[in-house]
């Protein structure tokens, strides 16, 4: 599943730390574009994990991810700016956020 192998590389970044995106923005629009182009979800789900993001993440943190997500050189250097915790939360999203969203779209 692509969403595991992802979680599994963006994990390994942060322990090893190389990788990037090429244009980045720190509002959950781009997140929302990257999501829907590079994972596997609809596209209430990524609206979902963009609106947690935003509020979840500092805008380093979101810019941090968005570029792990894309794959842009930048991503070590933005990672190598945020602090453990921060770096934590970003590489933790993708494992956690998609539970919840799809526990509250399916209280809806």
């Amino acid at each position: 599943m692509k969403i595991k192998s992802t979680v599994l590389i963006l994990v390994l970044t942060l322990m090893f730390g190389s990788f990037g995106a090429s244009s980045l923005a720190s509002d959950s629009d781009e997140y929302v574009k990257v999501c829907l182009s590079e994972y596997d979800l609809d596209e209430p789900m990524c609206r979902c994990l963009g609106k947690k993001a935003k509020e979840r993440l500092s805008p380093e943190g979101l810019k941090f991810l968005i570029a792990m997500m894309k794959g842009d050189k930048k991503a070590k250097s933005l990672g190598s700016k945020l602090n453990v915790a921060e770096r934590l939360d970003a590489g933790m999203f993708m494992v956690n956020m998609p539970q919840e969203c799809a526990k509250e779209m399916s209280s809806n």
